[in-house]
């Protein structure tokens, strides 16, 4: 968020609502894991322990590598080859999630989702509605406002202040026949500085913690 804050323009907005998109993509892995589903059932023990393995080697590279960084005087050649390991490693991974894909399409749908880009997701929306999306976090959040014409970011309060709110708005914009959308204009989070520009669009709300 910072960079796009200091290089406006230069695709970091874009880069942060793909991550947000990607956040929201593994807390469904958290929520499925705390219920106990099991969502490598299907998948074979010999890909299992690759992928376990390919895991905790970029786990230990990543480590390592932030270990070198932050030296005093770091090992310029270490780094070097922490990386180029780091990198094969990478490579490593992207083969094996391309083979359980093929193998395992149900697994790999739920441990690799696939996450759209804006580039990608801006055909989907017709020209009189915009996606929003609300990256909560315990100090500062942001919404990503995505509609044909580009995407804007905007800072907004902590998440203890905000979410009640986010929740709020989704309830209205999920049941649009329930009092309440009026109110909307007039609160002074989630009205928006561009709100005049998409004049009477529709919107669907998401948000991530």
């Amino acid at each position: 968020m910072a960079l796009d804050e200091q290089h406006p323009g230069e695709g970091y907005a874009e880069k942060a609502l793909h991550a947000s998109e990607t956040a929201r993509a593994r807390s469904l892995l958290e929520l499925l894991s705390e219920a106990r589903v099991d969502v490598r059932q299907g998948i074979t023990p010999g890909l299992k322990e690759l992928e376990r393995n390919n895991r905790d080697r970029l786990s230990k590279l990543q480590a390592q590598l932030i270990a070198q960084r932050s030296k005093n005087e770091p090992d310029r050649a270490k780094i070097a080859a922490l990386e180029d390991e780091l990198r094969q490693g990478e490579e490593e991974r992207i083969r094996l999630q391309e083979r359980i894909r093929t193998q395992h399409p149900r697994y790999a749908s739920l441990q690799y989702p696939s996450v759209l880009s804006t580039a990608e997701i801006q055909p989907q929306l017709d020209p009189h509605t915009a996606l929003l999306e609300y990256a909560l976090s315990e100090k500062v959040s942001y919404l990503f406002v995505l509609t044909r014409e580009g995407l804007t970011r905007h800072t907004l309060p902590g998440e203890a202040e905000l979410a009640p709110q986010v929740e709020a708005l989704r309830e209205i914009l999920t049941h649009p026949g329930r009092r309440g959308l009026g109110r909307l204009q007039t609160n002074r989070f989630l009205a928006l500085p561009n709100a005049r520009r998409t004049g009477r669009s529709r919107a669907r709300a998401k948000s991530a913690a």
